[in-house]
């Protein structure tokens, strides 16, 4: 594989969203494919057969250039786009992500607390939990598990 994209996140205060798939598929094993930029909505069809851990696909995902990448339900081309999202295939992935939400009075980060803590589950920096900030101020943790479909807000 190739070592081009090593400098992923590599303590820079702002990585690409290229760098930043490309760590998430090289460090922690993930498929990953593109997203609307500002939005969780995939720009083509057969997202989820297209994801990838590859980080040269996914050079071709977020490219400057304009690469053929797919088409949309209507057949429409699209192109690569170095502003797209990341989304995480967590199906691919063996991932389960909980979304705690910080805005309109919830309180998302509380209550993963509360319920890491019933379980017995640590959080923290030394913990197998990767977690980010979302968009809007809460958290997003993963998980190792097995994938479940739930349209249920736990946090």
């Amino acid at each position: 594989m190739s070592d081009k994209y090593d400098n992923s996140l590599n303590g820079r205060a702002q990585a690409s969203k290229l760098q930043i798939a490309v760590a998430y598929a090289k460090r922690l094993g993930w498929s990953v494919g593109p997203l609307l930029p500002d939005k969780k909505i995939p720009p083509f069809k057969d997202w989820w057969n297209k994801t990838t851990n590859d980080p040269d696909r996914l050079a071709d995902f977020w490219s400057p250039e304009r690469k053929l990448i797919g088409e949309t339900r209507k057949g429409k081309p699209v192109y690569s786009n170095p502003d797209y999202n990341i989304g995480l295939d967590t199906e691919k992935s063996g991932v389960i992500c909980i979304d705690c939400d910080e805005k309109d009075g919830k309180h998302g980060i509380a209550a993963l607390r509360n319920l890491a803590a019933e379980q017995g589950v640590e959080l923290g920096p030394d913990a197998d939990v990767f977690m980010t900030r979302s968009a809007s101020g809460g958290v997003h943790a993963y998980f190792e598990g097995e994938p479940v479909q739930s349209k249920n807000s736990v946090c």
